[in-house]
């Protein structure tokens, strides 16, 4: 299919924008065909295609509350979730109760496919249970970072048009606020949720007028005949995250109950697996996950949640980061199992609260969202229990989010895999799109199940980044050995260009990271008279440093360790923190704009 034809026919049931008064998403809005959704790696691969090593997974072909229960009769009195605040905690039978009643509280507000809920919460126990009751109602969840702004938020309600919303009592008024600036009527229904930041801090304020407490809701609600069947399909909108892709503002990407359902069966295939399971899938009792990356972030959703209620695994969430918490979470559970982005990393390599201790019952500790340095790894481990293993992954919220996985006996931890099952990658030159060989760092182009179906009400960025029959283009430059590991080099959009030169910032940083009185840095490119451009980094220097480190002491220092090219010809600014978004990832646009 080319690109013209997926176009228009994204169009067909993307093109029609609900009215603002009735914010009801059509029901083509929320379904795709499935030679969209589901493109097969039956096909053998064409040269220079990678196909996953691993056999491909039958992917059942159910809702995802349905799947995510499948063995739940194994473990009904296991701990699911529980916050590491209050203590305040759900059994899986627990759970189980409050989504379906949650599930039945939506229909009895006239809620059900069609319909979209807005989530803007920080992370807590019932996040899970809202996410899996709107699917089993057959609405279609749009999750919202609760620190943005009352702009921020109303452009996204702008775009996803919700019929109803939860929150906390504390940010109803500025989600109120943000309809209003939006132009939307308030939702049908308004629900909240009390969560503790501290264990000083009582779990936040009054139900506001107009609202539902979420306890009280799940409560009440009847079960008798509420339910109505065929509530929502495989094809059907499931998850409703916003990305910025490869450019751009956010943008909603509509995720299908079998991308996810597909992405938990490619990543439990039992090379890949990370948690210890039987021959079912189902994990044995004692695996505990913490939960500190924002749960409305497919990284934390997908990757940690859904995949890991599937398999009876216990998760402890966190409000938000805060290192004593997640110190004491990490000793006082005994956590399994770790999922990180690179300044958690640094963390726990690098912070002098960090005992070996805290780490010793874990098994594996898993980083995405930006590559992370060799150096910086070997400084994990010096904390880190022999046994340890430590994995790289790569996924994008596009496609569900994992595509690349390592094997669990894996020796290298810098590679960030190969291809799970029923995928398709191939690189390709960022000039000429030709499919490149190995050690060729390229674009990386993905095909497999977890495709997203499409960037909602947005044919046109839809377009531009699935290409050919299926193919997204990720804006992600890797490149694979000859054993087809494959290893991240950086963004697309973030390359400096130097004399015709591509220079990679995470290269820079690794390097300037390495420096004794470094503790953090970013690398942009700015414009440069000689060069085009050049290289700038900004610093935040370790404490005990600050003005006694010299910029020239950072620019000789680079100096020494790269080619001419990649040398900081841009200069060195300090500052006091590296601005980044909550999954982790550097804000370059930002500092771009600072170095203007």
């Amino acid at each position: 299919m080319s690109a013209a034809m997926l176009a228009r026919g994204l169009c067909r049931f993307l093109g029609c924008t609900p009215p603002v008064r009735t914010r009801a998403t059509p029901a083509a809005a929320l379904s795709v065909s499935r030679s969209l959704a589901t493109p097969t790696t039956a096909a053998a691969a064409a040269p220079g295609v990678l196909r996953s090593p691993y056999p491909d997974v039958h992917i059942p072909d159910v809702p995802f509350y349905e799947y995510a229960w499948m063995h739940l009769d194994r473990y009904p009195d296991r701990v699911a979730m529980e916050c590491a605040v209050t203590g305040r905690r759900y059994t899986y039978s627990q759970l189980r109760t409050a989504s379906r009643r949650f599930a039945a509280a939506l229909q009895k507000a006239g809620l059900g496919p069609g319909h979209v809920l807005f989530a803007l919460l920080p992370n807590c126990p019932e996040f899970l249970a809202i996410i899996l009751g709107a699917n089993e109602a057959g609405v279609s969840i749009a999750t919202c970072n609760p620190a943005y702004t009352t702009g921020e938020v109303s452009r996204q309600l702008r775009d996803c048009r919700p019929s109803a919303a939860v929150t906390t009592p504390e940010l109803a008024p500025s989600l109120s606020s943000a309809f209003q600036e939006a132009r939307l009527e308030p939702p049908q229904l308004l629900v909240t949720v009390g969560v503790a930041y501290s264990s000083t801090q009582p779990t936040s304020g009054a139900t506001p007028e107009g609202a539902a407490d979420f306890g009280q809701l799940v409560g009440d609600a009847s079960l008798d005949g509420a339910l109505r069947p065929e509530r929502t399909g495989p094809d059907h909108l499931f998850l409703l995250p916003y990305s910025s892709g490869t450019t751009g503002l956010p943008k909603g990407v509509m995720l299908s109950n079998r991308n996810l359902v597909a992405n938990v069966q490619q990543t439990a295939y039992p090379r890949v697996q990370v948690l210890d399971v039987d021959a079912s899938g189902v994990c044995e009792p004692g695996n505990v996950v913490p939960v500190v990356l924002p749960m409305y972030h497919l990284y934390a959703l997908a990757l940690i949640m859904l995949q890991k209620v599937c398999a009876g695994a216990t998760m402890v969430c966190m409000p938000k980061f805060e290192p004593a918490l997640f110190l004491d979470v990490l000793a006082k559970h005994k956590a399994t199992l770790l999922y990180l982005v690179p300044p958690m990393v640094l963390f726990l390599a690098g912070n002098p609260s960090v005992k070996k201790s805290h780490l010793e019952t874990v098994r594996r500790a898993i980083s995405s969202a930006a590559p992370v340095g060799e150096k910086d790894i070997a400084r994990f481990f010096e904390r880190a229990p022999a046994n340890l293993k430590f994995f790289q992954t790569y996924g994008m919220t596009e496609t569900s989010p994992t595509t690349i996985l390592p094997d669990r006996d894996v020796e290298s931890y810098t590679t960030v895999g190969k291809p799970v099952p029923n995928t398709l990658i191939k690189v390709v030159s960022t000039d000429t799109s030709e499919v490149l060989g190995p050690n060729q760092p390229g674009e990386i182009v993905v095909k497999g199940p977890q495709v997203m179906l499409g960037y909602y009400n947005n044919p046109k960025a839809t377009a531009e980044t699935i290409r050919g029959d299926g193919w997204i283009h990720t804006g992600d430059i890797g490149y694979y050995d000859a054993d087809s590991n494959f290893y991240i080099v950086d963004r697309l959009k973030e390359l400096i260009k130097v004399k015709g030169f591509s220079v990679a910032p995470a290269e820079l940083e690794e390097i300037l990271r390495s420096h004794p009185s470094i503790e953090e840095a970013a690398v942009v490119g700015v414009r440069h008279d000689k060069f085009g451009e050049a290289p700038k980094a900004f610093v935040v220097p370790k404490k005990g440093a600050q003005g006694s480190l010299r910029p020239e002491d950072v620019l000789q220092f680079v100096d020494g360790k790269v080619v001419e090219y990649k040398r900081l010809a841009g200069g060195v600014e300090f500052v006091d923190a590296i601005p980044k978004n909550p999954s982790g990832k550097l804000l370059r646009r930002v500092l771009r704009q600072q170095a203007q």
